[in-house]
């Protein structure tokens, strides 16, 4: 270092009250620019992706669970019907197995009553069967285009579709509730309501 970078040097720290001079780099500024801008730029990306996020749990995902729900419902109809249909010929069960006729007096009108037992055991057959049946089947896929986000029904099919995978979850629950009504003297309406 030469005597006069030295006098220079000395005469700035006189001026600064003693402290060390440094000169001012070039780059320094624009480097502090770029980390503000960086900044800037992830504060945007996350307030854009906290939006879209948003706006999916909104708009996209209700159609979503709509659509499946109903494709599951009738999955899951099918496994219930045929389920029901195997348990009723694997036993020959015909609609007068399900009420029982009784006769207290010889004179007397019969009393009828519904075999519990059976409807009993049908119930517990069919819901270990649906819920086997249930746990063994495939997800479900659905897809939703990126169109129904602007809720147009021009754009409902437009654009990259969304695909999600459904399974059904749970066990089945099986119940009945019958019931028998007076309409007239020695006649009984028999509904079975589930």
């Amino acid at each position: 270092m030469g005597r006069r970078a030295r006098d220079i040097k000395r005469w700035f720290r006189r001026r600064r009250g003693g402290k060390e001079f440094r000169p001012v780099r070039r780059g320094d500024s624009s480097r502090q620019a770029q980390r503000w801008m960086l900044f800037g730029m992830i504060i945007l990306f996350m307030a854009f992706s906290a939006h879209s996020f948003y706006r999916f749990d909104r708009r996209i995902l209700p159609l979503v669970l709509e659509a499946a729900e109903l494709r599951i419902q009738t999955e899951i109809n099918n496994v219930i019907n045929a389920v029901v249909h195997e348990i009723i010929t694997e036993r020959n069960i015909s609609a007068s197995d399900f009420i029982l006729q009784k006769q207290m007096h010889p004179d007397s009108a019969p009393v009828l009553s519904v075999n519990t037992v059976l409807v009993n055991e049908i119930c517990n057959a069919a819901a270990q069967a649906i819920s086997e049946r249930l746990n063994t089947m495939e997800p479900e896929i659905v897809s939703v285009p990126l169109g129904m986000i602007f809720n147009l029904d021009t754009l409902a099919q437009v654009g990259p579709h969304f695909t999600f995978t459904l399974a059904p979850i749970g066990n089945a629950l099986v119940d009945y509730e019958t019931s028998f009504n007076a309409v007239g003297i020695n006649q009984v309406h028999f509904e079975n309501l589930k």
